[in-house]
């Protein structure tokens, strides 16, 4: 006797089912899980542009500054936008602003996605004396979120007078 064997019209429908359920519910957390690791992407490369920019300060015994990179442009500053990404340089001239002519090249541009960061509070720029020092006796703080930001996704950094850089969470707008 020759049995067919096989799967039932019920089995693969309770199947299926589960397979859809496990869907549901996995694909708002794996969203979640991708936006949490975009913003500590983010928040990590501010972090190492704003360490990098202390260090070299130190080490080539000349003010750095770190700046908020204009749209489009690989040697603009623009204000405290900083959405664009950000810019490490010799500031010479003590200005907090990138001119190739009076700072001479620069040294580091990171760049973001368009529309992906929003900053909420940021200063124009942030410059490092030859200790690693900030040039400004208060400290400063960033908070940024990406689009779509919910819950405690943001990224609220804190620079010292000292020249230290902390980043925690922050709530979303």
């Amino acid at each position: 006797m020759n049995r067919l064997r096989g799967f039932t019209l019920i089995e693969l429908m309770v199947t299926l089912a589960a397979g859809i359920i496990l869907l549901a519910v996995g694909i708002p957390a794996f969203t979640t899980m991708m936006a949490n690791n975009q913003s500590a992407a983010y928040a990590n490369d501010l972090v190492m542009a704003l360490n990098l920019a202390r260090s070299e300060a130190v080490k080539r015994k000349v003010p750095i500054a770190v700046c908020a990179r204009k749209a489009d442009s690989d040697d603009e500053c623009d204000g405290n936008n900083w959405q664009n990404g950000w810019l490490l340089f010799t500031d010479i001239n003590t200005d907090g602003d990138y001119t190739l002519a009076n700072d001479g090249p620069l040294l580091r541009v990171w760049g973001v996605p368009g529309g992906t960061m929003t900053v909420l509070a940021a200063p124009d720029f942030v410059r490092f004396t030859v200790n690693g020092e900030l040039d400004n006796a208060n400290p400063l703080s960033i908070t940024t979120e990406l689009a779509h930001c919910t819950g405690q996704q943001g990224r609220a950094f804190t620079i010292t007078a000292t020249g230290y850089v902390s980043v925690a969470r922050a709530a979303c707008n």
